[in-house]
């Protein structure tokens, strides 16, 4: 399983690339939302570009994990069942 020790050896593995990618495509993007696009446009041109932008973010962290072995079932998707327990009560 994943713990907080692994979470920080992931952020400091892939918070820097992460955020170079971004910085690569965010202000290009946005200098040519505001130079370019209409304003009645500048929200849905984000929006589409935003789509596309956390579909890649989504694909490299898919890859990054490939080489962990995650279990089918984690504790996230398995619940056991609760057992109630009678309490004998007496009056």
């Amino acid at each position: 399983g994943r713990n907080w020790e692994s979470a920080k050896a992931r952020l400091r593995e892939y918070y820097w690339p992460t955020l170079a990618a971004n910085y690569a495509v965010w202000p290009i993007v946005q200098a040519i939302n505001f130079g370019f696009v209409p304003p009645i446009y500048r929200v849905p041109f984000s929006s589409i570009v935003s789509i596309f932008w956390n579909s890649f973010i989504s694909w490299a962290n898919a890859q990054s994990s490939s080489a962990v072995d995650v279990p089918m079932e984690t504790a996230h998707t398995h619940v056991e069942p609760h057992r109630h327990e009678t309490i004998d009560v007496k009056a």
